[in-house]
């Protein structure tokens, strides 16, 4: 909720239902869990559902600041494994807070006779910090801009769902970037990987920037 600047909240559990508020400074109410099967007055949980949301749209989002009132970014929590978040102060965290790509990455590669990249199988010792909810780095249906961590690099990750299908899109347009390799960084991105990313079969690209030279009139 802190890093995404959000008043309030809701845990759903198997038999349950906790419902969040935040304030600054580090502040947080939860309810009683309240079962699932509530259907006693003076509420159900359908209509709780509906009055958190008017809420939430009523009230905007929150953002964390300090005592002088600077605001405060703190980094990601990490989904994959148990360590400790960050702090709502920005104290350093073990977390990395991204995706880390398989070790069965396939990477851009310089030949041998220079000139031409190949694809090669290695480990790739990065991650991926991904918040594809954010509308700022939403680039389209599949596309979305996420950092190269540790270096922190701006690229642009598209996805493909493995729930619903193979990788032969992904490949397929994998092999599309390999035969442009002499506009990677002009007119097309350049190509880093192709890597399986969670759930999704996915290939990051170099981040550029098109300027368009058109007079209105």
């Amino acid at each position: 909720m802190v890093r995404n600047a959000k008043r309030y909240g809701i845990l759903t559990m198997v038999n349950g239902w906790v419902f969040l508020m935040r304030q600054i400074g580090g502040r947080l109410f939860m309810t009683q869990l309240i079962d699932c099967q509530c259907m006693c007055p003076p509420f159900t949980i359908l209509q709780v559902l509906y009055y958190i949301s008017a809420l939430a749209s009523d009230h905007g989002h929150l953002p964390e600041t300090d005592d002088q009132g600077n605001l405060i970014q703190i980094e990601l929590a990490d989904s994959k494994y148990p360590v400790v978040a960050p702090s709502v102060t920005g104290s350093p965290s073990t977390s990395s807070g991204s995706s880390l790509a398989p070790p069965t990455a396939t990477i851009i590669w310089p030949s041998q006779t220079g000139g031409q990249y190949s694809l090669v199988q290695q480990t790739l010792g990065h991650g991926i910090l991904l918040e594809s909810w954010l509308s700022a780095n939403q680039c389209g249906g599949k596309s979305f801009r996420a950092l190269l961590t540790p270096e922190r690099k701006p690229v642009i990750v598209k996805l493909w769902d493995g729930y619903k299908g193979s990788s032969d899109f992904r490949d397929q347009e994998v092999q599309i970037y390999m035969v442009l390799q002499e506009l990677w960084g002009n007119q097309t991105p350049l190509l880093v990987c192709s890597a399986n990313i969670d759930f999704c079969y996915g290939i990051i690209l170099d981040e550029i920037y098109v300027f368009t030279l058109f007079q209105w009139s």
